[in-house]
């Protein structure tokens, strides 16, 4: 990820992979341990898109990948997230169904 450039555009495609080939994963392996840590980390790879759109100020795709992020026991973290793109609607005001 450090080979590619800051943005959500460069950045997407490739958290859409991981994201993809960790549910896949975690849709065949019968081991409840692994099936959790699976889940933990494709809660956080939905954070780093929730994070990374919310830099671009793409605030709707920030709020769904939070909503996955904490689907996926990402823990305080996707409410902290949530906080963060709240504070950003208070500094870029955008009229969404979601605010």
């Amino acid at each position: 990820m450090n080979a590619t450039q800051k943005t959500y555009r460069a950045r997407e495609t490739l958290l859409g992979l991981h994201r993809t080939l960790i549910f896949l994963l975690r849709e065949r392996t019968r081991s409840a341990s692994i099936g959790s840590l699976l889940d933990r980390t494709l809660g956080d790879k939905w954070l780093m898109t929730a994070k990374l759109a919310r830099k671009d100020k793409h605030l709707q795709t920030a709020y769904g990948a939070t909503l996955q992020a904490m689907a996926h026991s990402a823990s305080y973290l996707g409410h902290v997230e949530r906080a963060k793109q709240l504070w950003m609607h208070q500094q870029f005001p955008v009229r969404s169904f979601f605010f």
